[in-house]
């Protein structure tokens, strides 16, 4: 199980990574990076982090209900940095700030390229 989460973390960066590149190609060629890449984005980064929930979620001592997957899927921003502060305590706050910040990446970079390099 516990290889099982570090997959799903490694998929999420290497995917934040490529999406990355691509908001920084589009945005040197002045061009927009289209919505539907950007909902791609986000369906499959909160389809992951559920897979990665529920699996945390299993390793943990506490009981959680049968539809903890779905609900971290429609509630990530309130359930998850209170499954990981509940369980991990400060550094599970420091890690959803991770989370979040892997989720922004590809945003940011694409700022900031369009920023500083257009």
């Amino acid at each position: 199980m516990h290889l099982i989460k570090n997959y799903i973390i490694i998929t999420l960066i290497v995917l934040a990574t490529l999406n990355s590149l691509v908001e920084i190609i589009v945005n040197l060629k002045e061009e927009v990076v289209s919505d539907q890449a950007n909902f791609l984005w986000a369906l499959i980064f909160l389809v992951l982090i559920s897979m990665w929930a529920q699996r945390d979620a299993l390793d943990s001592k506490k009981q959680y209900p049968f539809e903890y997957g779905y609900l971290i899927y429609i509630l990530w921003p309130i359930l998850l940095p209170y499954h990981l502060i509940s369980t991990r305590g400060i550094d599970g706050a420091i890690q959803f700030l991770g989370l979040v910040l892997l989720y922004l990446m590809p945003f940011l970079s694409g700022l900031i390229t369009y920023v500083y390099f257009v």
